[in-house]
């Protein structure tokens, strides 16, 4: 696991603990939740990484440190930080959007689940064709988990909680952008090699998956090169 990853595992324990130590002493969720109208300043970054239930933070951390996995597959900590991080923010910001516009109560908003869905969908847009394992369902592609994974951050509009389906659209949006701006290199500090590498790794995938469905003999001479000079380089 890498450090990055367990920073944020981390973080969300921590998390969990305050949110129930500051309610043990009677100050509540709203310290660390965001809460509208009058939230604190500091609850648009805090709320992403409290939980508020154990059940939410046993599944939140179990979608956090698969989602992490996937994403470390076609990018970097300081990627996974940043994709964190803008789909809370972005959930955060749609929920207030949503609560200004009358079509949810104030909250107080608390979870990491905007957040993940953020790094799931940044992934599948920096690499929306790397093929991945999973249980039950074989290969997919990390577009495929990201539209799962969409279509189940629906749910809480099902169960009658809108200012939580609110938040993961927000987290769609903003894993989106980042996404976007990752792969075309519009955030400078970001190296192109980790995109040029993933781009490479695809290419070889796809060669090794020709390979065992039909041969060696079932590539042609411009695919045998460039498995030579794939195989060379990584």
């Amino acid at each position: 696991m890498d450090r990055s990853t367990k920073w944020l595992l981390g973080l969300n324990l921590g998390g969990f603990v305050l949110v129930h130590l500051l309610g043990y002493i009677g100050l509540g969720i709203e310290w660390l939740g965001f809460k509208l109208p009058s939230p604190w300043p500091w609850t648009p970054l805090t709320y992403m990484f409290s939980q508020g239930a154990i059940i939410e933070l046993l599944f939140n951390m179990l979608f956090l440190w698969c989602f992490c996995r996937l994403f470390m597959l076609v990018g970097t900590p300081k990627q996974l930080i940043t994709s964190y991080v803008a789909g809370g923010l972005g959930g955060a910001l749609i929920f207030a959007l949503a609560w200004a516009a009358g079509f949810t109560p104030g909250g107080p908003l608390l979870g990491a689940s905007a957040a993940v869905i953020g790094i799931a969908v940044c992934a599948s847009f920096i690499a929306p064709n790397y093929g991945v394992n999973l249980l039950l369902l074989g290969r997919v592609t990390l577009r495929a988990v990201a539209i799962i994974t969409v279509a189940f951050s629906l749910l809480p509009f099902l169960e009658h909680n809108p200012g939580g389906g609110w938040a993961h659209i927000g987290g769609v949006f903003a894993g989106t952008a980042c996404g976007l701006a990752m792969k075309h290199g519009f955030m400078p500090r970001y190296s192109h090699r980790s995109i040029k590498k993933t781009d490479e790794l695809m290419t070889l995938d796809s060669l090794l998956d020709k390979i065992k469905r039909s041969g060696y003999g079932s590539l042609n001479a411009a695919e045998r090169r460039r498995l030579i000079e794939l195989s060379k380089e990584l």
